[in-house]
């Protein structure tokens, strides 16, 4: 048997516990408040714990918060409670400030995917309105909700609609609205209210239009079955007595898509974006009437991941204030890429100068066409991972070359193989007088040309006196490679100084040499080669 512990040891153990307790009361007594509230801080944060929501309210109470930024990391909101502490330091701390001050630094409103369902429908419809009040000025809001339940079309109304809202970016926004008829109480549907957000599925977006045929039956049969369903309940005597008009529980829902907002949204907006929202060339008709209605002020639109739009180019062509069209990863085909280039050609806007077709991959063959038109009339263009083959990169470096009157300044074909070890890009190099920003590499993959070709693109560049940059593969596996890549960046830096000033007559050539000189001393990355280089060239011009 063991022996048992004693009394004495019992007194001392207990004594022991005692003195450390007092001992810690001691040090944290002696600790200053703000101290011990940094040390807890401090552990806040390296628990990982509300810290981004920690930040933001006390900012929000000191009326500092540039950007509201939630829903982009894991565990933000644990509770109601969470989301119940921000809508009271907005009304009780954030409100005051601003009676007080009249003046707000929140300009910016992000809203991600990673909200939690408890906190989604509060944050839209509750936190978002408390912080569009006056004197705020919200220029930007993005909502980016990417399998979220479906969003009542009145909760986005408010939002979109802000008066200085200038940049709108909705993705993956799926909306439901009111139907025309009552939806009538049976075991075969289910009660929503106006204020909590439905969470049926919709019908599944493809993801190209390969399926497009399977897409169409499903969504017919599931139509039948919302007819069939409708028919019977409104047979159902019984169901007729219990309905009541004007109620939320009556209401029957359907799913809408986004081009019901625009209507709404402020005429100040100067960037749409509706990224990944199901629209389709349907929906484009409508799109453009009220974009053509109403925001006048329209800069940029993008309709960047919508898998269907299948047409309706000539009406987003034709709007009349666009300067920049994104219809990148929109899984365009070459059939598509014809009706853009016969489109751009017709257009009726003369100030889009923008257009990108990033990421569809099946317009390979037709981006030699849409190049050809655009090359005339824009002056930016991105044709990255478009799966050009040898034949069609040679066809685009040659349009760029050859045809008169080139616009175009700003060039990208990423994600492409050089064939014919450059030289097609050498030509295009060599004769177009258009181009300051030309880039065709792959990000992802060294396809580094021969010797032949690289020396061939710095003799090309030599006689370029406009092109500033130029971003292609190569491997510097060589002393001899290492110097025609750095002859090559010494002319580029003698473009970006101005060497097109040597073209010039003898009557301005004194004021442009004058500014170029200047420019070059105050480049940071500028070294004395080049100084004396265009002091010598520009003596020439000057007094010959």
């Amino acid at each position: 048997m063991l022996p048992k512990e004693s009394n004495t040891a019992k007194i001392h153990t207990h004594a022991h516990t005692r003195n450390m307790t007092r001992f810690k009361d001691l040090i944290i007594n002696s600790i200053p408040a703000k101290k011990v509230a940094d040390m807890t801080k401090n552990n806040n944060n390296k628990n990982g714990l509300l810290t981004n929501l920690q930040v933001i309210k006390s900012k929000l109470s000191q009326n500092t918060l540039i950007e509201l930024r939630l829903g982009f990391e894991e565990n933000e909101f644990r509770s109601k409670r969470d989301v119940e502490s921000l809508i009271t330091v907005i009304k009780e701390k954030f409100h005051a400030r601003l009676s007080l001050y009249k003046h707000s630094c929140l300009k910016s409103i992000c809203i991600g995917w990673r909200l939690p369902t408890f906190a989604l429908g509060p944050i839209l419809q509750t936190v978002i309105p408390l912080l569009l009040i006056e004197p705020v000025q919200i220029t930007h809001i993005q909502l980016i909700l990417n399998d979220s339940p479906w969003i009542p079309e009145e909760c986005l109304r408010r939002i979109v609609s802000w008066h200085t809202l200038e940049c709108l970016d909705l993705r993956c926004i799926r909306l439901r609205v009111r139907s025309s008829h009552l939806k009538c109480v049976s075991s075969s549907t289910s009660r929503t209210t106006s204020s909590s957000f439905s969470s049926s599925s919709p019908l599944p977006i493809p993801a190209t239009r390969h399926n497009k045929l399977l897409y169409q039956l499903i969504q017919h049969q599931q139509q039948q079955q919302d007819r069939d369903g409708i028919n019977s309940s409104r047979n159902n005597s019984n169901t007729d007595s219990t309905a009541k008009e004007g109620g939320d529980d009556d209401i029957e829902w359907k799913q809408a898509n986004i081009v019901n907002i625009v209507p709404y949204v402020s005429s100040s907006v100067k960037t749409l974006k509706l990224m990944n929202c199901g629209i389709t060339r349907h929906h484009v008709v409508r799109l453009c009437e009220s974009i053509r209605g109403r925001m006048h002020g329209l800069k940029e639109l993008s309709l960047r991941q919508n898998f269907s739009l299948d047409g309706g180019y000539p009406e987003l062509l034709a709007l009349p204030c666009i300067k920049s069209l994104d219809l990148s990863l929109c899984d365009l085909d070459e059939t598509d890429g014809y009706w853009l280039g016969r489109g751009i050609l017709k257009r009726d806007n003369k100030n889009l100068n923008k257009l990108s077709l990033a990421g569809n991959y099946r317009i390979s063959t037709a981006i030699p066409e849409v190049v050809s038109s655009a090359a005339s009339g824009l002056t930016e263009m991105d044709c990255s991972y478009c799966g050009l083959n040898a034949g069609s990169q040679r066809e685009v470096f040659d349009i760029l070359a050859e045809i008169p009157n080139c616009t175009i300044k700003s060039f990208r074909m990423q994600g492409i193989m050089l064939s014919d070890d450059g030289e097609a890009l050498a030509n295009c190099v060599r004769r177009n007088t258009s181009l300051r920003h030309l880039v065709v590499d792959h990000p992802n993959e060294v396809c580094s040309i021969s010797l032949e070709g690289v020396d061939q693109i710095r003799t090309a560049i030599k006689s370029n006196y406009y092109l500033e940059t130029l971003t292609f593969d190569v491997i510097p596996n060589g002393e001899y490679v290492v110097k025609i890549v750095e002859e090559i960046e010494f002319w580029f830096e003698l473009n970006r100084c101005g060497r097109r000033a040597l073209l010039q007559t003898n009557e301005v050539s004194i004021k442009s040499w004058s500014t170029i000189l200047s420019r070059g001393a105050m480049r940071d990355d500028c070294n004395i080669n080049i100084l004396f280089w265009l002091l010598k060239h520009g003596a020439m011009i000057n007094f010959t």
